[in-house]
C-alpha cells in the first residue's frame, strides 16, 4: 500500500479537531508527503534507468570506437602508399610518350592481393606482405590495393631511372661532340635545350 492511499483512508475517518483545526492540516500534510515520496521514487528509477541506457550506449560506442581504430590501424600497417596526382599525371605523360617501364603488371598485382600478402609479396614490399598474410582474409580488403599502388611506385621509379639514363646518354654524346669539335658552342647549346626538352615532363 503506498504512503498516499494510506494516508488518505486515514484522513476519510472521522477524527476530531483540536482548538485549531490541526487535524485536518495534519491530513492535507499527510497527503502532500506522500506525493512528494511517490514521485521522488519514481524520479529514481528513471534516473538509474537513464544512467543505465547511458552506460550501454557508452560502451557500445567504445567498442564500435576500438573496431574502427583496429581497422585504420591494419590497414595503415598492411597497404603501401601510392604516387601522388603529380607522379601519376607524369607517369601518364611518359606513357604517352612510349617511355614508360613496366616493372610489375599492376593488374597483375591486384589478382595476386587476393591470395595471404600476394599483392605485397608480388611487388616486392616483404614488410606489408608479412602483415596481410598474418591479417589475411581480412587483409583481402585492403591487399589488392596494395598491391596496384606497389606496381605503379615501382614503374614510377623504374621509368625515371630509364629516362634519366637515356637522357645522360644522348647528352654524353652531344658533349662528345663538342670536344671532338664537330659542333660550335651555339650548336651545343641548342642541341642541350632540345634534348632537356624531349626528357621533360610538364
Amino acid at each position: 500500500m503506498t504512503p498516499e492511499l494510506s494516508l488518505t483512508r486515514r484522513c476519510s475517518r472521522p477524527a476530531a479537531t483540536g482548538a485549531h483545526g490541526r487535524a485536518p492540516q495534519l491530513c492535507a500534510a499527510g497527503l502532500l508527503s506522500g506525493r512528494v515520496v511517490r514521485q521522488w521514487n519514481v524520479g529514481m528509477v528513471q534516473t538509474t534507468n537513464k544512467r543505465e541506457w547511458m552506460q550501454v550506449t557508452s560502451h557500445r560506442c567504445s567498442v564500435v570506437s576500438r573496431l574502427i581504430a583496429t581497422a585504420l590501424l591494419s590497414v595503415a600497417a598492411g597497404c603501401a602508399s601510392g604516387l601522388n596526382s603529380l607522379q601519376k599525371q607524369e607517369l601518364l605523360a611518359y606513357e604517352a610518350r612510349g617511355l614508360k617501364v613496366v616493372e610489375d603488371n599492376e593488374t597483375a598485382a591486384a589478382w595476386w592481393g587476393i591470395a595471404p600478402g600476394g599483392g605485397s609479396f608480388y611487388t616486392g614490399n616483404v614488410g606489408y606482405g608479412i602483415v596481410n598474410l598474418l591479417l589475411w582474409p581480412l587483409s583481402i580488403c585492403w591487399d589488392p590495393v596494395s598491391g596496384i599502388n606497389g606496381a605503379e611506385s615501382n614503374n614510377y621509379a623504374m621509368t625515371k631511372h630509364h629516362v634519366q639514363q637515356l637522357q645522360n646518354a644522348e647528352l654524353d654524346a652531344l658533349e662528345q661532340k663538342l670536344r671532338n669539335k664537330t659542333i660550335d658552342l651555339s650548336e651545343y647549346t641548342l642541341d642541350k635545350e632540345s634534348i632537356m626538352r624531349k626528357y621533360r615532363v610538364p
